[in-house]
């Protein structure tokens, strides 16, 4: 799940693309997770991005980072099957 980010990416989810091990992932969908709070920015909500494994990582840690526009989120280590 990801904040922070313009919720444009509900519609136009191509903005958003996910690395694992700075290989690209397949998107599959960005859908809201939970809106903002009351009295809160839109971009505080949180949304859930889907995408496919396209590659074994074998089970290692390994960084992904998400995408939005362009930019980059900081990368978190996951577990890759």
């Amino acid at each position: 799940q990801v904040t922070n980010v313009d919720p444009a990416v509900l519609n136009t989810p191509r903005l958003v693309r996910v690395t694992l091990s700075g290989v690209p992932m397949t998107v599959l969908s960005v859908t809201q997770a939970s809106p903002a709070a009351s009295g809160q920015p839109v971009s505080t909500g949180m949304y859930q991005v889907q995408f496919a494994v396209t590659q074994s990582f074998a089970g290692w840690q390994v960084p992904l980072v998400v995408w939005v526009g362009g930019s980059p989120s900081l990368a978190i280590q996951v577990t890759a099957r």
